[in-house]
């Protein structure tokens, strides 16, 4: 369980977050939404520990970034091998948990590939498999698909769901795609001005063609609603 009462956060004379409150329950998925400049990222970044947080923030936690952050002189194999700790896991370990990820994102075919030889999908998918080798509790996703076209954004966003029922974990994910927001997450957080706005409970996420539901365009109005009154 994620719980922060009152974090503030600044970049110098600059407030990134003023006073945040957010509550996600464990094993269960949330969406943070919010126009550019809200404070987003930032509290993303301190639950992934790469700020500093005024109490640390101690639950295991794994964070795809928004440029994936592959290396590009390494093979998409040892991109995600590097999500283990060399030092305490053997060899033959390593390459048994490289190719259940490979696996189970279904990228077995670019394994020894480089990523500048690979679509963005494919990097998006390797960076997910690298963080999810070392078993986060809590995955944490900066814009997972906005680099990608439609079509692609559809599948990673499937993918993540089909990975969240496999794979029972507590997913956190940053967005500013509304669509996104509806589909993946069960609570949606709206923030503004460093701040959470409005919370929207989502029950029907993951239901079967939730994309073409009527439930889905109604929660997708609510949360422009709540957007578009935290701009007023």
């Amino acid at each position: 369980m994620i719980s922060l009462e009152g974090l503030s956060y600044s970049y110098g004379e600059n407030l990134a977050l003023n006073k945040m409150k957010l509550t996600v329950e464990a094993g269960t998925t949330t969406a943070i939404i919010g126009p550019s400049g809200c404070g987003k990222t930032t509290l993303l970044y301190l639950l992934a520990g790469l700020l500093p947080m005024p109490e640390p923030f101690l639950k295991p936690s794994g964070i795809v970034l928004q440029n994936y952050g592959l290396f590009p002189w390494k093979t998409v194999k040892a991109n995600i091998g590097l999500g283990l700790d060399r030092g305490l896991v053997k060899k033959s370990e390593m390459n048994a948990r490289t190719d259940e990820m490979l696996e189970l994102l279904g990228i077995q075919e670019i394994a020894n590939r480089y990523p500048n030889q690979i679509s963005g999908g494919q990097r998006q998918r390797a960076a997910i498999a690298r963080t999810l080798i070392s078993n986060p509790d809590i995955l944490l996703l900066d814009e997972a698909s906005s680099a990608l076209d439609a079509l692609s954004k559809e599948k990673i966003q499937n993918l993540l769901l089909e990975l969240f029922r496999k794979r029972p974990m507590t997913l956190v994910f940053v967005t500013h795609s509304i669509e996104e927001a509806v589909f993946l997450g069960q609570k949606i957080v709206v923030m503004h001005q460093g701040s959470l706005s409005k919370v929207i409970e989502n029950s029907n996420m993951g239901m079967k063609n939730h994309r073409a539901s009527k439930q889905f365009y109604d929660t997708c109005l609510a949360v422009r609603t709540a957007l578009e009154a935290g701009d007023d």
